[in-house]
């Protein structure tokens, strides 16, 4: 058993992502540039909130195992998230597709945990029945234990200007393929 999954299944995963048009067009204007991410200046001089607090997100990494076993024979992915936010849900529709290319193109065994709650659960449950390799988990108060299992975190997202599972994840020791 090998450590980590080899890199180029992390570039091949992340070659599969296609980049909405007004994002590719936004990054021609502005290479470099692109974030959606507020600044502590713009909520205070452009909206207008002086009182405004930035709060960094944070994580104990010593909560976090070192390393773990990596099983090539069967990959293990993981996704978290929040299923009462639209960019999120419409994101984990776009990761199942992705993988959905990556399987017919890899042949390769995985399956794919996604952790999370809310409103459209159901709903992504139906309409996903058909794939044997998505596993819809549900709402979880610790996602360590699911984090522990995985090979690599997925995470994709339309709206989140910062994702906190992106940090869990990798203070838990899994690469991270992100949009």
């Amino acid at each position: 058993q090998t450590k980590q999954p080899p890199l180029e299944l992390a570039q091949q995963i992340a070659g599969a992502i296609t980049k909405p048009d007004w994002l590719e067009k936004a990054e021609a204007v502005a290479p470099g540039f692109i974030n959606f991410t507020l600044s502590r200046d713009f909520l205070k001089k452009e909206l207008g909130l002086e009182k405004a607090l930035v709060i960094p997100n944070g994580i104990d990494p010593a909560r976090f195992p070192e390393d773990k076993p990596f099983n090539k024979d069967h990959l293990k992915f993981i996704t978290v998230t929040n299923f009462n936010f639209e960019g999120k849900t419409k994101g984990v529709e776009i990761l199942i597709q992705i993988l959905e290319k990556f399987r017919q193109r890899n042949r390769v065994s995985f399956t794919l945990a996604i952790v999370g709650g809310g409103r459209s659960l159901e709903k992504m449950k139906k309409r996903h029945a058909d794939k044997s390799y998505v596993n819809f988990t549900g709402f979880s108060e610790n996602v360590g234990p699911f984090l522990l299992e995985a090979d690599l975190f997925l995470y994709y997202s339309l709206k989140d200007s910062f994702g906190i599972a992106v940090l869990e994840a990798m203070a838990h020791g899994l690469p991270v393929v992100s949009n």
